[in-house]
């Protein structure tokens, strides 16, 4: 069962309250915006407003128009929708991963809620930058709770939204950060099982398939980045 504290937070802010550090408000991880944009793409394919071509060009078309009634997910379902032509997993990751002001935009509801706090904080006195420090960090604990619960036990089965979850965290080394390197090591295959879909119902196996295409393909862009730079 959800915990309360969860229930009303979209994907992609579960994986904002993962990503930032409690107390500075920074990102924690290496190419924050592609990896949001992965939870972004995941999400809209739990909600069944997007669909993956199961072919190897994975092909992305808008399954239904529908508003989710959130900003950011609606704004990345009319991305899709204005475009003309169908475009691949890569070049929306990348997409959304440019959307203007995304991280602002990511942690907006999270600031409503009283959640995170946004704040402008100097860098060497000089240069201002923004950052939301955790102001209540009961959401984030119950979802390292559950996180734990799913990654140390033997549970036969998984929720399809806690595999994107621990798929997107593995991807982005946070679940090492969180539980340590030496404890997740001792978890590695459990943890393979999730994030490939073992461990969820048939019917949401193809849709766990696509997102961790979506998880990978965010990876290889983002390590396209740092070579290129």
């Amino acid at each position: 069962m959800l915990s309360p504290h969860l229930t009303d937070l979209r994907l992609y802010e579960r994986f904002c309250l993962l990503a930032l550090r409690d107390e500075e408000g920074t990102i924690a991880v290496s190419f924050f915006n592609h990896a949001l944009a992965g939870a972004l793409i995941a999400e809209l394919i739990l909600r069944g407003r997007v669909r993956v071509s199961s072919d190897k060009k994975r092909l992305v078309d808008l399954a239904s128009s529908a508003p989710l009634e959130n900003h950011l997910l609606d704004e990345c379902m009319g991305l899709i929708a204005e475009d003309k032509k169908a475009r691949n997993l890569k070049t929306w990751i990348g997409r959304f991963a440019s959307i203007k002001d995304l991280q602002e935009k990511a942690t907006r509801g999270l600031c409503q809620r009283g959640i995170l706090n946004k704040e402008h904080a100097k860098v060497l006195f000089v240069f201002s930058r923004t950052v939301y420090p955790e102001i209540d960090p009961a959401p984030e604990q119950a979802l390292l709770k559950r996180l734990e619960t799913i990654i140390f036990s033997d549970a036969p089965e998984v929720e399809p939204e806690d595999a994107v979850i621990v798929s997107l965290a593995n991807a982005n080394r946070i679940l090492e950060l969180a539980f340590g390197r030496k404890r997740i090591k001792q978890r590695r295959q459990r943890i393979k099982q999730i994030v490939e879909g073992d461990l969820v119902g048939n019917a949401t196996r193809e849709v766990i398939e696509s997102i961790q295409a979506a998880v990978v393909v965010g990876a290889v862009v983002a390590s396209a980045v740092v070579t290129a730079t």
